[in-house]
C-alpha cells in the first residue's frame, strides 16, 4: 500500500522492489513541494493515441467543500510548479511533435490567483515565440468569474474551455454543503462572464443532497438549458471515503458501502433524505431531457453565440482539421447525420454552424462529436436497472 504523493515516495519504492524487499506499506510524512516532479518520459507513451495531453502546474485547493475527497487528499494550500517547469513541460511536448490540446490537470488552477497569473502571461509569450496553435483547458471555481484580469489573461494564453464545480442551482445545498463560493452570486451571470472570454464553461451539477427537494430535478434542467453548458456533466452524490460528508453520514448511519468513486451508474453508497428510487428516476430523468438531441445543440448554439470570436480576432489560424478531427467530423456525420434517429436536429445544427457562427465552426464540429457520445452514455444510463438502489 503506497499512501501520499510519488516524489517522496517513488525512489524508495522502485528500489525495493527490484531488490525484492518491497515493505507492506510506503507513507509519505508530508506533501512535497510541486519543485520536485520531474518531467514526464514521454517516450513511454504512444502519443498518437491520446486527443489531449496533461500537464500538471498545482495540487490543493483552498476552499472545503464537504464532499470533496482533494481537499483531504492534496490539502488547502495550493502547491505550485515554477513557471519555468511548466515550460519546460511544453517543450517537451512541442519537441515531441506535439500540436493538439493540452489539459492543465490541477483541480483548482485559480486556488492561487497571482501565481495562475504570472504562468498565464507567460504561457501568452511563450505561445507568441512560438506561433504555436497549443489550446489549453482546465479546472477552476466559479469565483473566476469575478476576476476580469485573470480571465483576459487566460484566453490571452489561449485557454479555450474550463471546468467548473457549479453542483446544484439551490442556494441552500450549496451553503449546506460548504461550497460557500458559489453563493451570493448569480451562477448564471457568472457562467456567462466566463463564457464571454472565449472559454467553453464545462460543468459539473450533482443531485443527492440533503437539501434536495422533488423540483430540483425541473430546477437542474432549466438552469442548465439557460447556462449554455453543453458538457454538463450530472452525477448523483458520492461519500467518498476520507472526506467530511462520509464522516458525517458514517456517524449518522447512513453509509452502506465505500463506493465505487463512479457518480453515473445510479449507485448509492449512502441512505438519500429523498427516497432513493424518486432520486435515482429523477437522475436518469434530467439526463435524458438535457441529453435530447434538441435540448443538447440549444445549449450549444447558445453558447456559440456569447464565445464567437470577432473578425480578426484570432491572432493564429486554428489548426483544427487534423486527421483526428477528420476522423471525428466523419464518424459524426455518418452517425448522426446519415443513421442517427435526430437527423433533423442534426443538420439544422450544422446549418447554423455554418453559417451564423462559422468563425467558431471547428468549435461546433467538435461538441456534436462530443454530443454524441454523451448521447450514448445517457442510453446506457437510461438503460441500467435500479438494481443497486437502497431499499
Amino acid at each position: 500500500m503506497v499512501i501520499g504523493e510519488a516524489e517522496s515516495l517513488i525512489a524508495d519504492l522502485a528500489r525495493d522492489l527490484e531488490q525484492g524487499t518491497a515493505k507492506p506499506m510506503y507513507q509519505a510524512t508530508e506533501r512535497p513541494e510541486m519543485s520536485t516532479s520531474p518531467l514526464p518520459d514521454l517516450s513511454l507513451l504512444k502519443m498518437r493515441r491520446y486527443s489531449t495531453m496533461a500537464v500538471q502546474y498545482s495540487r490543493g485547493c483552498p476552499f472545503n467543500c464537504e464532499f470533496c475527497d482533494i481537499i483531504e487528499i492534496y490539502g488547502r494550500r495550493p502547491r505550485t510548479k515554477a513557471v519555468s517547469q511548466v515550460l519546460a513541460e511544453l517543450d517537451q511536448l512541442r519537441a515531441a511533435g506535439w500540436r493538439e490540446a493540452v489539459f492543465i490537470v490541477d483541480d483548482n488552477f485559480i486556488g492561487n490567483k497571482a501565481r495562475a497569473k504570472e504562468l498565464c502571461a507567460a504561457l501568452a509569450e511563450w505561445r507568441n515565440q512560438y506561433r504555436t496553435n497549443f489550446d489549453f483547458s482546465t479546472e477552476a471555481s466559479l469565483n473566476l468569474a469575478d476576476d476580469a484580469e485573470l480571465m483576459q489573461l487566460m484566453k490571452d494564453a489561449g485557454f479555450k474551455s474550463v471546468f467548473l464545480g457549479i453542483e446544484t442551482p439551490d442556494e441552500s445545498g450549496l451553503i449546506a454543503t460548504n461550497k460557500l463560493q458559489n453563493t451570493r452570486r448569480s451562477l448564471l451571470d457568472s457562467i456567462a462572464t466566463i463564457q464571454s472570454y472565449g472559454m467553453q464553461v464545462m460543468g459539473g451539477f450533482i443531485l443527492g443532497f440533503d437539501t434536495d427537494r422533488e423540483d430540483i430535478f425541473d430546477r437542474m434542467v432549466e438552469f442548465i438549458q439557460k447556462s449554455g453548458i453543453p458538457i454538463a456533466m450530472v452525477g448523483l452524490l458520492q461519500a467518498m471515503p476520507g472526506t467530511q460528508l462520509f464522516r458525517r453520514l458514517w456517524r449518522e448511519g447512513r453509509i452502506l458501502d465505500a463506493g465505487a468513486g463512479d457518480n453515473t451508474d445510479d449507485k448509492l453508497n449512502f441512505l438519500p433524505k429523498m427516497d432513493a428510487a424518486q432520486l435515482v428516476e429523477g437522475y436518469r430523468s434530467v439526463l435524458k431531457r438535457i441529453y435530447s438531441c434538441e435540448a443538447y445543440y440549444e445549449r450549444v448554439k447558445l453558447y456559440l453565440s456569447r464565445t464567437q470570436p470577432k473578425r480578426g480576432e484570432q491572432k493564429f489560424k486554428q489548426r483544427w482539421l487534423t486527421r483526428g478531427n477528420a476522423q471525428a467530423i466523419v464518424t459524426s456525420i455518418v452517425r448522426q447525420g446519415i443513421f442517427g434517429r435526430s437527423q433533423w436536429s442534426y443538420w439544422k445544427f450544422v446549418a447554423a454552424a455554418a453559417t451564423r457562427y462559422r468563425r467558431c465552426f471547428p468549435a461546433a464540429m467538435t461538441l456534436a462529436v462530443m454530443g454524441y457520445h454523451f448521447q450514448v452514455m445517457t442510453k446506457r444510463v437510461l438503460a441500467g436497472a435500479l438494481d443497486s438502489v437502497p431499499i
